[in-house]
């Protein structure tokens, strides 16, 4: 009954013209976690707007009853009474209108000169509600560093990406951020899935920078499934830095991570203007190495898929200025390799493409592609160092699938066995 209140609501509203079918973006009729906003923080997901080395951004949700909040933190951890001293940080707050017509406040704090290799606690709230204290750690100021790289969550979210999200952080507790590389959920304004999504990061993603691009699945689609614009929800749960065009806010991006310049990228939109923004951010890197994260592949590792404008507008500068690792998604298989020049050879940069969540397609045959594998849900540890990049993929009974490991060799990545 509630689903069909829903659908005449929309009607009325004007919003039936822009939006993937109705019905997908409700909630079940029986819901196994809760996904309304309440007094209680919930959400609450750590990023980076800034620098690794000394800026944290939380962000989280409220009801409309809870229109402002507080972040409050310490670097007093050992302490047993570290809370009664805390420092506090008002928080942003917005409004927001969820699809459904639930209205709820999403607050950002900012947390700025923190010190490297220093560990600190933090919790989000405001008047009696309060979240759980949350512990985090910066990074040492050496060039090495480790990060977990996801493939595509999108579908049972709660019941089956959970557990290779929780297999990779076991893996790798000492991971300094995580990377999505899009379709993290199934329908872009569901905020069902939303709730499984966040339901299945727990705590991990309030205690680590979570690092996403979106996917085709994070846009709102017309009647005809045509992409309109990237989900409102979008700018309210991720912030990142606003150095990219300013028509993709929050959606391309890019962050100097130690040694590494890592460039993140929207493969839904204006592909032409960020391959111009591209070309200035890769013409002025200053770092070794650089990795770019974007949710459509260059080349696909299946059949009928074609994403002629990523090939077009990008992958001239992917080559051009030595980018070493693409990390990509979208496609629902795992694959890696180089993608040969006219006379045969690879080099250039390495692409990867990986899946986390349940849905496999075929895996297909492409000369690009060095290592394949499907029906497979994976996970990636990258190892980051001043010598080189270290890349394993695990399965999910802790086996290493793939690894490999790139190195300089006249400015240029050179990919050796490991």
């Amino acid at each position: 009954m509630h689903r069909l209140f829903f659908v005449i609501f929309l009607f009325f509203m004007g919003t039936v013209g822009y939006a993937q079918p109705h019905e997908k973006q409700l909630p079940p009729d029986q819901p196994s976690i809760p996904y309304k906003a309440s007094e209680m923080p919930d959400r609450i997901l750590m990023s980076i707007t800034d620098s690794l080395a000394q800026t944290r951004t939380i962000t989280w949700r409220t009801s409309k009853v809870v229109q402002t909040g507080t972040l409050e933190w310490s670097d007093k951890i050992t302490q047993i009474d570290f809370y009664r001293d805390a420092n506090r940080a008002n928080a942003r707050s917005e409004r927001f209108v969820t699809y459904t017509g639930d209205t709820v406040y999403y607050h950002t704090a900012t947390l700025r000169m923190l010190k490297p290799g220093e560990n600190y606690v933090y919790r989000v709230g405001e008047g009696d509600m309060w979240s759980e204290w949350i512990d985090f750690s910066m990074p040492t100021d050496n060039d090495a560093f480790r990060f977990i790289y996801m493939g595509d969550a999108q579908n049972d979210i709660r019941s089956l990406w959970s557990r290779v999200f929780r297999k990779a952080y076991a893996a790798l507790p000492t991971a300094e951020f995580v990377v999505h590389v899009g379709d993290l959920i199934n329908h872009s304004q569901n905020e069902y899935e939303w709730a499984e999504w966040f339901h299945a990061g727990g705590f991990m993603f309030a205690a680590k920078p979570q690092l996403a691009v979106r996917g085709n699945h994070e846009y709102v689609k017309d009647e005809n499934g045509v992409k309109q614009y990237s989900t409102p929800s979008w700018r309210h749960q991720f912030r990142y830095p606003s150095n990219g065009p300013s028509s993709l806010a929050n959606g391309a991006y890019f962050i100097d991570i130690k040694n590494c310049r890592f460039v993140f990228m929207d493969s839904n939109d204006a592909l032409d203007v960020q391959g111009h923004w591209l070309e200035q951010v890769l013409k002025r890197n200053t770092k070794k190495w650089i990795i770019v994260v974007c949710h459509h592949p260059v080349v696909s590792a299946t059949e009928g898929r074609i994403n002629s404008g990523v090939m077009a507008h990008w992958k001239p500068l992917f080559d051009k200025y030595n980018v070493d690792l693409v990390l990509q998604g979208h496609d629902h298989v795992y694959a890696r390799g180089r993608i040969p020049d006219a006379e045969g050879n690879r080099r250039g940069p390495t692409h990867v493409i990986s899946v986390a969540g349940r849905k496999a397609y075929a895996v297909g045959n492409h000369p690009w592609m060095e290592v394949k594998m499907g029906s497979t849900q994976t996970y990636q540890l990258v190892e980051m160092s001043h010598e080189a990049i270290i890349f394993k993929t695990y399965a999910l009974d802790g086996q290493v699938y793939d690894t490999f490991r790139i190195v300089k060799r006249g400015g240029k990545p050179v990919v050796e066995s490991n």
